[in-house]
Formats: structure tokens, C-alpha cells, sequence
């Protein structure tokens, strides 16, 4: 029987306690130790003055906005059109402007500042052991003629979303048609990746930051709280993965027994989950994204 994470077996203390009630926001220059990270950040670490927010209404740009807010953080929160990011393209590339928004956003962002680019991955060879769904690349042609149950993803994110391909149009949701219509468009040619189609019992999603979890959530709102990947699956996973100052994964519950690793978020793209009440604060989650966007101002090594 899977041991469900509750509050009191996170590995890290809920980041309120991160900042210190002095009844007045901390100086600019305190602002790493404000965000945690007082004994990691090596000295010259840039100092975060302004977040850029493509659309303040969605749930991470939302989170950024009340994390400076609530922790009264000396930090200008401004909204930005992809239009208006070249003004911002020094602070970006200096670290002190942080980007917020779309992938075609962030992408945009990191090519304005001259950054190395990550390689986005959500599969990392690293971790093929805990992973029963790693995907192929396949053109798109054949994979609709391929044998049923798959799941198509497409390499390019506007193309269309990651669905399940059954084996009858009948068995698949109004959603899932429209993606499939959108993949017969595609070029024949055209590569996308396909994965076994997994029969889970749930799929949550965990955040972590310096090989801590800062949160969790389910991936899919009214998924029963009791069904969750056993705690040391999970914890094997955080493991695996030393390198990685920030990131999220999503790991499924089998409905044979077990868990696999779904996939791997690089924080600057990874969507906040809407559902949940141990989803990462606010303040957890700007220092995974800030944490991230530091390790490309440095030129860090590319997610891979």
C-alpha cells in the first residue's frame, strides 16, 4: 500500500519561516538570505530587482506577484508584452530581472539575454531506471500508424498537447480528438515523440529545490488524496538527480503496483498546479524559478 506524503514528511520547512518578521522588508542586498539561500549563493551572487510577468492572471504568474507582496519583498513586479522584453535584455542576462510566462515567453528571454539555452528535456537519459514511458522519436506519420494505446507528444510545444491516442476515436475525450486532429495536419515528416500508454492509478507532481521537496500536488484535480507514489520511490528519484539546484517531477501511482517517473520539469516552464493545499508557497516556488534562471546567468550546464 503507497504511503501518501502529508505535510510533516516534507523534507523542508514551509519557507514562511524563511523570512524574518522584523515588521519591514528586508534591504536589496539581504535579499538571497530573505529567499533561503544565505550559506549557498557564492559571494557576487545578483541581486533580484525586478520579475517580468507576461500574464499576471495565470497561477505562476500569480504566485510570483504574492510572494513578493506577502514577504514585502524590495523587488518591482512588472507586467511585460514578449515585445517589450529586448528593453530588459541586460538585466536579464546580469541576473537581476527575472522572466515569467509562456515557453515561447521564456525562450524569447533567453535569447534576448544570450544565454545558453537548457535543453528542456522532460526525460533525462540519467534517469531511464525509473522510467517505464521513456518516449521515441518517431515522424508523425508514423505514429498514427502505430499499434494503440500511445501517448503522442509533439517537440514543438504550439503544435498540439501530449495525449493519449487509443485504439478507437471512440474511446477518446473531445480534447484528445482535437490534438489528434492537429497531429494528422502536421507534416508527415514532422518528428514527435511516443510513449507506452501507462494504466495509473494517479500522477502527482513534486517540486524540488536543493534536493528537497518543497511541495506537492496532483497532477489531475479530484484525483483521490490517498493514492499517491510511495515516499521512498520518490525519494530515490530526488537521488538520482544531484546536480539539479531546482526542478519538478511527475510521478505515477500504478494501478498493477509501483511507481514510475513520468517526466522532469525544468522550473522555468513547469506549469504550478492549481489544486492542492501542499502545493509550494509562493516564496518556494520564485526561488526554484530564480534559482534556475541564476544557474544560466552563470552559464550552468543545460538540463539534459
Amino acid at each position: 500500500m503507497s504511503r501518501c506524503l502529508s505535510p510533516h514528511h516534507l523534507m523542508l520547512t514551509r519557507d514562511s519561516s524563511l523570512i524574518s518578521a522584523r515588521g519591514e522588508p528586508p534591504r536589496s542586498q539581504e535579499l538571497p538570505s530573505s529567499f533561503g539561500f544565505k550559506n549557498s549563493l557564492p559571494t557576487g551572487t545578483p541581486v533580484l530587482h525586478s520579475i517580468l510577468l507576461q500574464a499576471p492572471e495565470t497561477p505562476e504568474g500569480f504566485s510570483a506577484a504574492a510572494a513578493v507582496r506577502h514577504h514585502r519583498l524590495p523587488v518591482q513586479v512588472l507586467r511585460a508584452r514578449p515585445d517589450e522584453l529586448a528593453r530588459h535584455a541586460r538585466t536579464l542576462r546580469t541576473g537581476g530581472c527575472l522572466p515569467v510566462g509562456t515557453p515561447a515567453f521564456m525562450r524569447l528571454a533567453i535569447q534576448l539575454a544570450r544565454l545558453p539555452e537548457p535543453d528542456w528535456t522532460c526525460w533525462p537519459s540519467r534517469l531511464d531506471a525509473y522510467m517505464l514511458n521513456q518516449p521515441k522519436r518517431v515522424t508523425a506519420a508514423s505514429a498514427l500508424r502505430m499499434r494503440r494505446p500511445l501517448v503522442v507528444r509533439p517537440l514543438a510545444s504550439d503544435r498540439f498537447k501530449a495525449f493519449l491516442l487509443a485504439d478507437s476515436v471512440r474511446r477518446m475525450s473531445p480534447d484528445d480528438l482535437e490534438h489528434l486532429r492537429r497531429l494528422q495536419q502536421l507534416p508527415a515528416s514532422e518528428p514527435v515523440l511516443v510513449s507506452p500508454a501507462l494504466e495509473l492509478a494517479a500522477e502527482w507532481r513534486y517540486y524540488v529545490l536543493h534536493g528537497e521537496v518543497v511541495g506537492f500536488a496532483p497532477c489531475h484535480p479530484g484525483m483521490r488524496a490517498s493514492a499517491c507514489p510511495d515516499l521512498e520511490d520518490v525519494s530515490a528519484i530526488v537521488a538520482a538527480t544531484p546536480g539539479d539546484a531546482a526542478y519538478a517531477i511527475d510521478v505515477g501511482l500504478l494501478r498493477a503496483g509501483g511507481s514510475t517517473l513520468l517526466r522532469v520539469h525544468d522550473p522555468l516552464r513547469v506549469e504550478l498546479l492549481a489544486v492542492g493545499g501542499d502545493r509550494p508557497t509562493p516564496l518556494s516556488f520564485l526561488r526554484m524559478q530564480w534559482t534556475r534562471w541564476l544557474e544560466l546567468v552563470r552559464g550552468g550546464t543545460p538540463k539534459a
